[in-house]
């Protein structure tokens, strides 16, 4: 049994994944600001790559820690809010690493906490390779980055174990 959701999925459909997206080129079609087709802590890994920023944030924390099994990983990559990339049509909130700092805390502190973060980086994958060397400089200090606006089509990397 599959055990792994690749959510917002669109067109990317990943083996060994259940794809899920509203389109219907996906395994599942589903919307994922409803509650999510799955029963409770029944998943061992989401991944969400360029999907979050299109959804309500807290609902699929709830929904995430609702059906991932404890020691689940959720994996998240977003646009940065300082990026272009975060402009795009439709994408509903600017993600920082503080928000995700906020996560691993319970969302601001007014949700129980479900998650420790595992990894939280920026990344650079759409820039041309030459630039990516910016990765390494860049997670040193990631936050000294962040406050001085350094970020040309930066990335956010987050990945939390259900606790």
């Amino acid at each position: 049994m599959i055990r792994q959701l690749n959510l917002g999925s669109g067109s990317h459909l990943l083996p060994g994944y259940v794809n899920v997206d509203v389109l219907p080129v996906a395994d599942v079609q589903a919307d994922l600001d409803k509650r999510w087709p799955w029963p409770d802590g029944s998943i061992d890994r989401i991944l969400m790559r360029h999907s979050l920023e299109h959804l309500n944030l807290e609902h699929c924390y709830l929904e995430a820690a609702r059906v991932l099994r404890s020691g689940g990983e959720w994996d998240v990559w977003v646009p940065h809010g300082l990026s272009p990339l975060s402009k795009g049509l439709g994408h509903t909130k600017d993600y920082s690493l503080l928000t995700f700092e906020h996560i691993s805390k319970g969302m601001e502190y007014w949700l129980p906490a479900h998650f420790d973060t595992v990894t939280l980086t920026l990344e650079f994958s759409c820039i041309r390779r030459c630039w990516r060397w910016l990765r390494w400089p860049a997670n040193i200090a990631p936050w000294h980055w962040e406050a001085c606006g350094c970020l040309p089509l930066a990335e956010i990397h987050w990945v939390g174990k259900r606790i």
